[in-house]
């Protein structure tokens, strides 16, 4: 008789991509041999990328319509119940949680319904980011009582990890430093010129009248705060002064955008900045750029610098989360304290006059990426299930 395979439900509390999505994709599709897997996500947020996704490849998924990204107690209380019911209905073996509001919410339910394992994967701590007291506290206090419930808690890197022995979110014993990793062999880039021409057609609807010999900076990001991006439209300023040649191209959507549109008009970049929207499969477009920049103020492990590496692109990246793991500042890309716009400005100006150092850097961070495999995630992470 065959042996049955062990049922997983991930969940993420939204659909629209990015790390943790990128992350449960992953996990999902290339572990879906082995175990019986199910994707559940909130009904809020972008886009539904991440269904869509995982539907292409054959995945099971669920959508609970009361998960939101904000905590609100009816909502969040009625999110639990429809969660516990779920899980005991589907008996699953275990529940592998992802984004700080599922990650509580979500343990609570495996708790009630007695789901054998409880496991979390914290993609950065959402108490760490520059937000009033009272709600650090409130986030810091619900990690640690989520800890209490949950069996397994997976950091992506050493630094997350002290931050959750240090803070009590997680028990040392149960605590895993896994890092992200990509699959260099499936990674296909857009050509360079097609990319640009790409990237040149949205300036065009935007009515942003760009040269073919334009000099691309460029960011992967989503439109929230954490993501510094008025940062870097800021240091942008300075770039232009040196390089009027120079746009700064921004592919992501998000909550920000409104704020980040007044302040390119505020500041007269209109025919500097490039906003795409959502692209699927962003990382196809790195080709076009001729330097990639990351302007977060806090992060977990990106996969975009992971992605830029593998591109083989000059990199300026804020010294956040576990970027000073991934990168080393004059070695493989040039490291910027967070929320410094000068700095930032500086590093990117740096590259620009010094195109050989760019491509030393851009060679080394390339063959740093091959130690970032997927297959190692996989493999770590499949032996805790």
């Amino acid at each position: 008789m065959p042996e049955t395979k062990k049922k997983i439900l991930y969940i993420v509390t939204q659909a629209e991509w990015g790390g943790a999505q990128k992350y449960i994709f992953d996990l999902a599709t290339n572990l879906a041999n082995n175990f019986d897997i199910t994707v559940a996500t909130g009904s809020s947020g972008q886009s539904q990328e991440l269904l869509n996704q995982l539907q292409v490849q054959g995945i099971k998924t669920v959508v609970f319509k009361h998960i939101k990204r904000e905590i609100y107690p009816c909502q969040d209380l009625m999110a639990i119940r429809e969660i516990t019911h779920f899980l005991k209905q589907n008996k699953f073996d275990i529940i592998h949680l992802n984004s700080s509001k599922a990650g509580v919410i979500g343990a609570i339910a495996g708790r009630i319904s007695k789901t054998p394992k409880i496991i979390y994967t914290a993609h950065g701590w959402v108490f760490e980011e520059q937000l009033p007291f009272y709600k650090r506290w409130l986030y810091l206090l619900m990690e640690k009582l989520a800890s209490q419930l949950r069996d397994t808690t997976i950091v992506l890197s050493e630094k997350e990890k002290n931050i959750a022995l240090k803070n009590k979110t997680a028990k040392q014993k149960s605590l895993f430093v896994i890092p992200n990793g990509i699959d260099l062999e499936k990674i296909k880039f857009l050509g360079k010129e097609e990319a640009r021409q790409e990237i040149l057609r949205f300036a065009k609807l935007a009515q942003n009248d760009i040269k073919k010999d334009a000099f691309l900076i460029g960011t992967i990001a989503n439109f929230y705060k954490t993501k510094g991006l008025d940062i870097l439209l800021e240091s942008f300023k300075e770039i232009i002064k040196i390089n009027p040649n120079a746009k700064l191209v921004i592919i992501g959507d998000g909550p920000e955008r409104n704020n980040l549109v007044k302040q390119i008009q505020r500041n007269n970049l209109y025919q500097h900045v490039i906003l795409t929207g959502l692209l699927p499969e962003a990382y196809k477009y790195l080709w076009a750029l001729d330097i990639f920049v990351l302007s977060s103020i806090k992060e977990g492990f990106p996969y975009a610098i992971l992605e830029a590496m593998a591109a083989k692109l000059p990199i300026v990246a804020t010294s956040v989360g576990a970027i000073p793991e991934i990168l080393q500042n004059q070695k493989n890309a040039l490291i910027v304290p967070p929320n410094n716009y000068l700095a930032l400005s500086s590093a990117l100006k740096e590259l620009i006059q010094n195109p050989q150092q760019a491509e030393g850097l851009a060679k080394e961070a390339h063959d740093t990426v091959q130690q970032f495999n997927l297959a190692t995630t996989l493999k770590k992470t499949s032996s805790l299930y």
